[in-house]
């Protein structure tokens, strides 16, 4: 049902398949509890759903660590990580 379309497209195929039937609030919840903002998929905006995503998935860690995470965060950071990891699968 998702194969190739972009999430604006896909949740509203979700929502009205028969067997699904959910308005745009209930899905809208539904993304909620799985920490995801469901307007960053209606508008198709993938790297603002991953900066979201990001930090509801921290923020959850923090809580249940009862303590900050560090976060790299910087562009250079995750290039040198990539490059790193890549080397290591060489």
């Amino acid at each position: 049902m998702i194969g190739g379309r972009a999430p604006s497209a896909y949740l509203v195929a979700i929502q009205g398949h028969k067997q699904v039937g959910l308005s745009d609030d209930q899905m809208n919840h539904i993304l909620d509890t799985h920490l995801i903002d469901p307007q960053h998929l209606r508008a198709d905006d993938f790297k603002a759903f991953c900066r979201a995503r990001e930090r509801r998935l921290l923020e959850m860690i923090e809580r249940a660590m009862g303590k900050s995470v560090h976060q790299g965060g910087s562009e250079a950071d995750e290039s040198s990580e990539a490059d790193h990891r890549d080397m290591e699968v060489a």
